[in-house]
């Protein structure tokens, strides 16, 4: 499935909901870098979430994505903060850079985007390629039955208000309505998502797109890390540098 959701309306809006510095995994990341992981790479970098704070905190970290427009948002932020950001554009299962990197990070389960094992396998290859000897690759996961990022998961099948907004440039109304349904054979989550603008009480736009996220279990993901050759691997509890527990529904996995 092409990537779609993340134009328009859903790029436009992203920071209404993920602007800011508080979500959980900030300082897992932060730490990461600090403790002896520069360079860094963010993959999937979106708007520059941590990017541009990061890099204003003077921490060598680049960042790649495969969306025009949401490095676009992360180009201007970062030169309203007054920071020199690299970009890359670039999809994360076929990415070829001249550096290598300590650090190679995907947050808020981005990694699922790639929605079938072959993707999933070369973009762990692309890491593995990118890393420098001794490196690291830190790549949260879920499962969205189970938990999602942030809320309780959807009901099947049903239309549900995700997330509302005020936009500051005209105090309209941003609301993302989201329907889901999981294939449990393919491990597979579909999303239909749509976007309304509402000003004055009035829908002044409307968009709809879509996304396919593959789930993982910890055992599954290990043995495919072990597929393209990294040979350390450990699944963490959520952001934390603690062992998972067996049945977490979400983890963070580590391997160089």
């Amino acid at each position: 499935m092409t990537l779609k959701s993340y134009t328009g309306l859903s790029a436009a809006s992203y920071d209404l909901w993920f602007g800011d510095e508080g979500f959980e995994d900030v300082e897992f990341f932060r730490d990461a870098i600090r403790d002896g992981g520069e360079p860094a790479l963010e993959v999937a970098c979106g708007t520059g979430r941590l990017l541009v704070p990061f890099a204003r905190e003077g921490l060598d970290v680049e960042g790649l994505d495969l969306s025009a427009e949401m490095l676009g948002i992360c180009r201007r932020k970062a030169e309203e903060a007054g920071v020199p950001v690299t970009l890359h554009r670039a999809a994360m299962e076929e990415f070829a850079l001249d550096r290598q990197f300590r650090t190679i990070f995907v947050p808020f389960g981005s990694f699922m985007l790639l929605d079938d094992l072959d993707k999933a396998r070369r973009a762990l290859s692309c890491f593995r390629a990118h890393l420098e000897v001794g490196g690291r690759v830190l790549i949260p996961l879920h499962l969205p039955w189970l938990r999602d990022v942030g809320v309780e998961p959807a009901t099947p099948g049903e239309w549900r208000l995700r997330r509302v907004a005020t936009r500051p440039e005209d105090d309209a109304v941003v609301r993302c309505f989201e329907n889901t349904t999981f294939d449990f054979e393919r491990q597979v989550q579909d999303v239909k998502l749509r976007f309304e603008v509402v000003l004055a009480g009035e829908v002044i736009d409307v968009e709809e797109n879509e996304q396919r996220l593959r789930w993982y279990t910890q055992e599954e993901f290990a043995d495919l890390l072990g597929e393209v050759g990294f040979s350390d691997v450990t699944v963490l509890e959520s952001y934390t540098w603690n062992p998972a527990e067996a049945d977490s529904p979400r983890f963070t996995t580590a391997a160089s």
